[in-house]
C-alpha cells in the first residue's frame, strides 16, 4: 500500500519484508531485525541521533511500528501493529527516542531516521536496503 502524507510517499511495509541490512551513502549502516531490535554502526553520527548521542553510543536498541493517534482508540501511539509506515525507536544506553519512516518507490524504498514523522531524509542520510 503507498499513501502520501504531506508529500512524502509512505510505503507500508511489513517487519519480514522490513527486517535486514540497510545502509547509507554516509556511510551508516543498521540490521532491523524482525523481533523488534536492532544494531547499527554509525547511527549515532545521523542528524536525527547527534544531538543526543555521544560518539559510539546508541547503537543498539529496539523498534517497533508505531500506531498513530488518529488510527488508535486513545491519543498518542497506541497499540501495537505487524506493519506500517512509521516505527517508534528506542536507543539502548540514551534517553532519547527517535522514529524511521519508510517512504519512496515500494520495490526499493528508503528508510529514514528522523525526528519528524513526516519529512524525508538528505540523499546521504537515507538507508536503502543492502543487496547481495
Amino acid at each position: 500500500m503507498l499513501t502520501v502524507a504531506c508529500g512524502v510517499p509512505e510505503v507500508n511495509i511489513s517487519a519480514d519484508e522490513l527486517a535486514g541490512s540497510w545502509s547509507n551513502p554516509a556511510g551508516t549502516s543498521v540490521e532491523l531485525k524482525r523481533d523488534g531490535t536492532f544494531a547499527a554502526s554509525g547511527l549515532d553520527k545521523t542528524e536525527a541521533a547527534a544531538l543526543y548521542a555521544e560518539p559510539g553510543k546508541g547503537q543498539r536498541g529496539t523498534w517497533e511500528f508505531a500506531v498513530l493517534s488518529e488510527d488508535a482508540d486513545r491519543p498518542g501511539h497506541a497499540a501495537k501493529a505487524d506493519h506500517g509506515w512509521v516505527a517508534d525507536v528506542t536507543l539502548d544506553d540514551i534517553a532519547c527516542e527517535l522514529q524511521f519512516n519508510v517512504y519512496g518507490d515500494p520495490e526499493s524504498p528508503i528508510v529514514c531516521f528522523t525526528q519528524d514523522t513526516f519529512s524525508e531524509c538528505t540523499a546521504e542520510e537515507g538507508f536503502r536496503r543492502d543487496r547481495g
